[in-house]
């Protein structure tokens, strides 16, 4: 049990530090360009609230609490953007 909670906390410590070293920053610098006349605080709040929706998002989908088995909503679910961007197996 102590085995299986040591790598779930490993795993949550690097999807962080990739969000944090990765996600995050190209986020910032894709509203930079979008907007180079907004204020640092104005960018820095766009891209925190955009990550933390779409994490909100993939959370919910891959729990079921979205309908992912409805083709309505498949057409535009995370899900479906997320398939052609895996990478092959």
């Amino acid at each position: 049990m102590a085995e299986a909670e040591n790598y779930v906390q490993s795993v949550v410590n690097n999807l962080y530090s990739a969000l944090l070293s990765e996600v995050y920053p190209q986020l910032v610098e894709a509203f930079y360009r979008a907007e180079p006349d907004a204020g640092p605080d104005e960018i820095q709040q766009a891209a925190l609230t955009l990550l933390y929706r779409l994490l909100f998002l993939m959370c919910a989908e891959d729990r079921r609490l979205l309908p992912v088995g409805d083709a309505n909503y498949d057409r535009v679910s995370l899900r479906s953007l997320r398939r052609p961007m895996a990478p092959p197996k």
